[in-house]
């Protein structure tokens, strides 16, 4: 059995679904209409880039290899896991929640400290929360809650 499981993996590599360009555009309107700013806003939305794990990593933690980031916010880039499968609900809730922070900035500038920080990550957890269950994904929405308490408190500000 293991030796066929293994041969199916080596014959059918599984891929995870790409990000068109109009799906990209199609949940940025949606972040958009969740964090409403100026129309200006829609005129040029952050490049993202899908990236692996590793280079990922190294984007928040400085080299630091490994860690358990799915997006990132980071330059005026959105950043995305080369393993997202972009047919799933929770991959386009973890782009448009990269998203959210592109409208935070734009309207409140750059992160100042780790209050600020934590209260965009709060409310970009909200706001994906919010798509999830409105979507019929209430585990994905429970599980997105649950990161969201785990990360305020790993995160506290002193």
């Amino acid at each position: 059995m293991t030796r066929l499981l293994l041969l199916l993996f080596i014959c059918f590599p599984i891929y995870a679904a790409e990000l068109t360009p109009k799906q990209a555009y199609d949940i940025f309107i949606v972040a958009y209409g969740q964090y409403t700013g100026s129309p200006e806003w829609l005129k040029n939305p952050p490049p993202v880039n899908i990236t692996s794990q590793e280079d990922l990593c190294k984007l928040v933690h400085d080299d630091k290899p490994t860690c358990v980031v799915r997006g990132l916010y980071h330059n005026h880039e959105v950043y995305v896991l080369d393993t997202l499968d972009f047919s799933t609900v929770i991959a386009t809730a973890i782009l448009l929640h990269e998203y959210i922070h592109y409208f935070q900035e734009l309207k409140l500038g750059p992160v100042q400290n780790c209050g600020d920080n934590l209260d965009r990550e709060m409310e970009a957890y909200h706001i994906q929360y919010n798509v999830l269950k409105a979507s019929g994904e209430w585990w994905e929405a429970r599980r997105v809650h649950a990161t969201a308490m785990k990360e305020k408190i790993i995160r506290r500000c002193e």
